[in-house]
Parts: structure tokens; C-alpha cells; sequence
């Protein structure tokens, strides 16, 4: 399925109306889980934006036309114009301070998209914590954005307050089992041990004998590849630091 922006009308005269017959090829996000800015030679046809595979491809020729038009015109719609603006620029701090401004319930879907598309906003994350009101830990949404980029700061830390928000527990300890799970697919990911240590610690989860036993799974997994002393090194650092801290 493709929402395509011509580019015979989007070239028209730099003015408001622009915007107007393109924000229509914005609204339905629904159907979609990731953004893409992408060279215009890459685009299939001569469309400016395409939607492929859950995907919306944006060319840098779309962002040259749409960005200034929407920063020059972000007082007169702030609901356009800021809407459209994340899009190109998901750090876009004018952008965000009128999305936090109106409180739109369909930011949530939005503040996915630039997540995932600009791990360094932190601002986004924050917004998305704001409008996130309900009792689940939003696992889809982590998921998509750990698939981009595994070990985001701003992802995990956002994790951890979502389960500070939660208040509950027994959140903490399905955290840790479903974490446990994750690291048996990404030893070598230190953000997923430095969160199930302090998951663990919230709910007293006891980890030691799992980590001593994946510890021995990979070991046998790297026998006869590298000595022991590489192996401590360069093959297992973040589980054995975890291990040294579970066990001072």
C-alpha cells in the first residue's frame, strides 16, 4: 500500500495551502510501525513519499519543501505544521513544546514513531511517559524500538520509569524473566544486564544461578575458538560484570 505525495503538487507556490494537501499523507499512521528518510534516486517512483512494508519512506527532496514551510507557519497551525515537522525532525524542541501543548491522544502513536526514528530524543520519550496512562508495560513499543537500535539510553531509561510508574512488584519480576530471555538472545548487550540488576533488585529476583549457568552455556558454545583469558575479555564482558555485581 503506498501513500503517495505528488511531486508536480508539491512543488507548487511556498505557501500555506502546501501543507494543507500534504498533512492528509501524515494523519493515517496506524498501519504504520517505522520512518525513513531516504535518498530521493532510492524512492521506487517519482513520488516524494512512499509507505512500504509498515515503513514511510520520506526523500530529503520532501523535507527541503516541507520543513522550512512548516517552521515558518508553525503559529498559524500549530496542529499541522508541528505534527508534520516531528516527522522531519523528531528533535525539533518547537515541534514538541506544541504537541505537549495540545496533549493529543494520538501523540502516543506519534511519539512511537520518532522513538524509534531518533533515539536521542529525549524529549519524546518523555512526552510518550506523559501520555502513557495505561497499566501495561507497552512491550510491542520497547520491542520496536530495541530491534533499531538495542542499546539506547534513552529507551531503557524510559523502560525503567515506565515500571516506577506502574508501582507494582510483581511488574518487576516479569520484567526480570522476560529481560533473562532477551540476554540469552544478546549476551553481549550490557544495557539488558545493568536493567535485570536493577529489576532484580526492586522484587529480590534471584539471578546469580542463571548468570553462572549462561556463563557455562556460552563458555562450551566458544570452546576451542578462543583461550579462556580472551573468552573473560572480549567474549563475556557484560555477563561477567554482572556477575561481579551480583556477587559484591
Amino acid at each position: 500500500m503506498f501513500f503517495l505525495v505528488s511531486s508536480i503538487h508539491i512543488q507548487m507556490s511556498l505557501y500555506f495551502p502546501t501543507i494543507l494537501i500534504h498533512f492528509k499523507y501524515f494523519q493515517d499512521i496506524s498501519e504504520i510501525d517505522y520512518l525513513d528518510h531516504v535518498h530521493d534516486e532510492t524512492m521506487e517512483s517519482n513520488d516524494l513519499i512512499e509507505i512500504q512494508e509498515r515503513t514511510m519512506g520520506i526523500s530529503f527532496k520532501a523535507i527541503h519543501l516541507l520543513y522550512p514551510l512548516c517552521q515558518k507557519h508553525m503559529e498559524e497551525n500549530k496542529e499541522i505544521c508541528s505534527w508534520i515537522i516531528l516527522f522531519l525532525n523528531g528533535e525539533n524542541n518547537t515541534g514538541w513544546n506544541i504537541r505537549m501543548e495540545l496533549k493529543n491522544p494520538n501523540d502516543l502513536k506519534l511519539t512511537q514513531l520518532i522513538c524509534i526514528k531518533f533515539p536521542n530524543s529525549s524529549v519524546a520519550y518523555n512526552y510518550r511517559l506523559q501520555l502513557q496512562s495505561s497499566l501495561i508495560l507497552d512491550y510491542d513499543f520497547f520491542m520496536l524500538a530495541y530491534n533499531r537500535k538495542s542499546k539506547n539510553y534513552n529507551l531503557w531509561t524510559y523502560r525503567l520509569k515506565m515500571l516506577s510508574k506502574l508501582k507494582k512488584v510483581q511488574l518487576y519480576e516479569e520484567e526480570v524473566n522476560i529481560m533473562k530471555k532477551l540476554a540469552e538472545k544478546d549476551v553481549h548487550n550490557h544495557s539488558i544486564f545493568h536493567h535485570i540488576f536493577i529489576c532484580s533488585r526492586k522484587c529480590s529476583a534471584e539471578v546469580l544461578e542463571w548468570a553462572i549457568d549462561l556463563k557455562e552455556k556460552f563458555k562450551q558454545m566458544y570452546q576451542g575458538q578462543v583461550n579462556d583469558s580472551e573468552l573473560e575479555v572480549t567474549k563475556l564482558f557484560s555477563l561477567n560484570h554482572f556477575i561481579k555485581c551480583l556477587m559484591s
